[in-house]
């Protein structure tokens, strides 16, 4: 099962000019990583497609972590200022394409994940590529979401030498 859907795949995005690089990962069935365009401010994006060993989905999801310029404006607003951040952020989430998942640590945001879903009875080229895309404007959204409210905090503090996510921390999968 997992092999035909891999070549699939693989196809696919050899064919749209986005594969990267094959990661060997235990528990999967394959792990390919994709490359999309740059986001405004010249971020290159990674995505992670990934079928889970024995499992009849693939799932393509990115997250992108906040440097130490955003957590630290983060970390200086109010405890009331920043819980409506954090509740505009999420209601802002929802509204997006794909799923989300936030992970903070003292209240202050650390990384956000978007995610999507196809199990593998609806998987096509069209539905393949509209998951990358929704996935791609989730992830977009919210570092628009967070340049618009903090940008202007973080950008008050010294800049550091740029990296490849939003604010310098490094990007995970």
């Amino acid at each position: 099962m997992g092999m035909e859907f891999k070549e699939y795949v693989l196809k696919w995005c050899k064919d749209e000019g986005m594969f990267k690089e094959e990661i060997k990962e235990a528990g999967t069935e394959f792990h390919y990583r994709i490359s999309l365009p740059e986001l405004p401010d010249k971020i290159p994006l990674l995505l992670s497609v990934v079928q889970p060993e024995r499992k009849d989905k693939v799932i393509i999801t990115v997250a992108v972590g906040l440097g130490p310029e955003y957590t630290g404006a983060l970390a200086k607003m109010e405890k009331q200022e920043r819980e409506k951040f954090m509740m505009e952020l999420c209601y802002m989430m929802q509204l997006g394409p794909a799923y989300f998942s936030i992970e903070e640590s003292d209240g202050i945001l650390k990384q956000v994940s978007v995610s999507d879903v196809i199990y593998t009875d609806g998987l096509s080229k069209d539905r393949f590529m509209r998951s990358v895309q929704a996935v791609y404007k989730g992830v977009s959204l919210a570092i628009l979401q967070l340049r618009g409210i903090l940008g202007n905090m973080a950008q008050s503090q010294p800049k550091e030498e740029p990296r490849k996510t939003l604010g310098g921390s490094p990007q995970k999968r």
